[in-house]
């Protein structure tokens, strides 16, 4: 067949493609088989459950067709059952890593598990125990925070605020506290969940954040969450109020420069800070940036630090919501001579 692929070799590969599926398959269901079976040892669950856990890591290779697969097989009812049973802690430890491996960017996992009320409530009891060690808490916290990925979850998964907003203030585990970041940043993207943001004074910790620069606690997604909250007003509020303008300002530099970091780094699909393992999505990115260019020291800054250059390249990205986004923005900053 000149200029094509002849149809055999089409079919030949769609159906390599079909039978890699069903071993895929097969090997989540039985893995799933042993995670279940009370028959099988605490060791055997705990190695099924670490493979659950890597097969479906984002860092390899098929991990979509393995998440689908845990999805197809019944995979997060399963490891439901080992969390919320009185299994080893290490057990359950590996089957939260598990569920959070399972739903990272996976919409239909995230919203099984996202949307488990039992589930979400666990989280919140094991949060809310100060002598629950921090690391079982960051894998409990995490599963929870990769369903967040999926604003459909927010309305179930924002009872956490105000727990995880108190544990960060607790806790010295600088992981836990990352995870806790994170978790309050993606629901900083979604408007439903403001007012119970703003409630937990979570403005105040994502700029103590944003002010230590301590790269542990991600101040990257705590600007991002003071851009989405709209917390350049309320800082200027302050400001006024305490007739001390210049912190303002300050605060103002920093949080641009870092905005315009992450901007950077997402556009040439890096992850920020580099090395981190931390990716943002272009168009979120520049909707919080759009949330702050009402006001002219943003605006100010920003063409300083060579936003037009953002704009152009986003403006010819196949997402609309990226280039609505980078739209919203021009038109923002050009309303200044």
């Amino acid at each position: 067949v000149h200029g094509g692929v002849h149809p055999n070799v089409r079919v030949r590969h769609l159906h390599n493609q079909m039978l890699h599926d069903a071993i895929i398959f097969h090997k989540m269901r039985g893995l799933g088989s042993l995670i279940a079976s009370e028959s099988s040892t605490s060791e055997q669950k705990l190695e099924a459950l670490s493979k659950v856990f890597v097969c479906c890591l984002p860092s390899t290779h098929e991990n979509k067709r393995f998440q689908d697969a845990a999805v197809k097989t019944n995979m997060i009812d399963i490891l439901l059952g080992i969390i919320l049973r009185p299994y080893p802690k290490t057990c359950r430890n590996q089957a939260f890593l598990a569920l959070g491996s399972i739903s990272f960017h996976n919409e239909t996992a995230s919203l099984r598990l996202g949307s488990n009320t039992d589930f979400v409530h666990h989280v919140c009891f094991v949060l809310s125990d100060e002598t629950e060690q921090p690391d079982f808490q960051f894998a409990a916290l995490n599963a929870v925070s990769n369903t967040a990925y999926c604003e459909e979850v927010h309305s179930v998964v924002q009872v956490l605020i105000p727990h995880v907003v108190k544990r960060f203030h607790s806790t010295a585990h600088l992981k836990l506290k990352g995870q806790i970041v994170t978790f309050l940043g993606l629901l900083a993207y979604n408007n439903h969940c403001r007012n119970t943001l703003l409630e937990a004074n979570t403005l105040a910790l994502f700029q103590s954040i944003l002010s230590g620069q301590n790269h542990h606690l991600r101040p990257a997604s705590a600007a991002l969450s003071i851009a989405n909250l709209g917390g350049c007003h309320d800082m200027k509020s302050l400001a006024n109020r305490e007739g001390d303008m210049s912190q303002y300002n300050r605060c103002v530099v920093v949080l641009v420069e870092q905005l315009v970091e992450v901007l950077d780094a997402t556009v040439r699909g890096l992850d920020y800070p580099y090395g981190s393992v931390v990716y943002y999505t272009t168009w979120k990115v520049l909707r919080s940036i759009a949330n702050i260019t009402h006001i002219p020291e943003v605006r100010k800054l920003l063409l300083e630090r060579d936003m037009l250059k953002y704009i152009r390249m986003s403006l010819g990205n196949e997402d609309s919501r990226t280039r609505a986004a980078a739209l919203r923005i021009l038109w923002h900053i050009s309303i200044d001579d």
